[in-house]
């Protein structure tokens, strides 16, 4: 699995799992209404519904390209495949049911659409909501499916990650050892983008069109290292654009109201590094803006760390490293 593919597992199937597995209890021989289907909760909830054995899969789109997406991926058939825009999937739903409904909808549509989904739940079914607008707003809920004992949850893995750290654990291996057997597909498309064009991402998802998985790419190019007398001005920058401005950045708008704020650095502030001056420069101005904040009195510290032998890029290569010399 390429880093990539590992950065899209966390949050979709996450998600996916605890709410079909953990809250729904979704069980073999069951039918399932998902919700934005070609997004990356939405892949990874079929796939899960498929793995633990629900027997008719339904779903809804937002945008013409989306079914023929989901029909070749995952082989849903197109009259299994609804559309969220017309507010007809409803009635599509009891009539593909013969007016029984499904036992488990997983949500992320709101006001009318969200009502609709909770008239199509069979008795006894469970609606699962994976979106927030309604609830920030505060929006009611129809009462009168208590009376075929249907039950509402809500899930928010920000919450499970804060209050039940171990139960988001146990998801992630679950997630990635059931993919690693192959038994899920991967979400599909995954679109990278460098993380100066978060503001762009946003309004691509803020449309509903976008399909697959948003993949923020922070790391460091490997061509920003280079001798300092060969590299560009462009290599300069944006090697020191993350840690020198951002801890700026930091600095005005939280320093103020902080019980103690470390920055982490490195050694290459102290001893510099043959292919890594942007990046020694970068380590040095953070010192600096930490022994600046000392000096205002704010709880501000800088630890420039040395090579660690336990983990990172020293781990990864210990066949190629003589660790001796680094405990000399």
């Amino acid at each position: 699995m390429d880093l990539k593919t590992a950065a899209a597992v966390p949050v979709a199937y996450c998600t996916a799992l605890y709410a079909l597995r953990d809250v729904a209890r979704l069980e073999m021989g069951e039918s399932i209404l998902i919700h934005s289907e070609a997004g990356a909760v939405g892949q990874a909830a079929i796939t899960i519904a498929r793995f633990l054995g629900a027997e008719e899969i339904f779903v809804t789109a937002g945008s013409k390209e989306k079914p023929a997406f989901i029909t070749e991926k995952f082989g849903i058939p197109s009259h299994h495949v609804l559309s969220s825009r017309e507010l007809t999937f409803g009635d599509e739903i009891a009539q593909l049911t013969d007016g029984h409904g499904v036992d488990v909808i997983l949500n992320s549509l709101s006001e009318e659409a969200l009502a609709i989904g909770c008239r199509s739940l069979s008795p006894f079914g469970r609606f699962i909501e994976v979106g927030k607008r309604d609830i920030v707003s505060n929006e009611r809920l129809e009462m009168r499916q208590v009376e075929k004992k249907n039950s509402f949850s809500a899930i928010d893995l920000d919450l499970v990650a804060r209050e039940r750290p171990q139960r988001l654990k146990e998801l992630l291996e679950t997630s990635l050892r059931v993919i690693s057997l192959e038994r899920l597909d991967i979400i599909q498309p995954l679109s990278v983008r460098h993380a100066s064009q978060v503001e762009e991402q946003l309004r691509t998802m803020q449309t509903g069109k976008h399909m697959g998985n948003q993949y923020e790419d922070s790391f460091t190019r490997p061509w920003l290292s280079s001798l300092f007398q060969s590299m560009s001005h462009e290599q300069w920058h944006q090697g020191i654009a993350v840690k020198a401005h951002g801890t700026d950045l930091l600095c005005e708008t939280l320093a103020d109201n902080l019980d103690f704020f470390i920055l982490l650095g490195s050694a290459s502030a102290i001893v510099g590094g043959r292919g890594q001056g942007n990046y020694g420069a970068d380590n040095t101005v953070q010192d600096s803006i930490a022994r600046h904040q000392a000096a205002l009195g704010r709880p501000c510290i800088a630890i420039d760390a040395g090579v660690v032998l336990e983990a990172g890029w020293v781990a990864r290569r210990s066949s190629l490293v003589d660790q001796k010399l680094f405990q000399q």
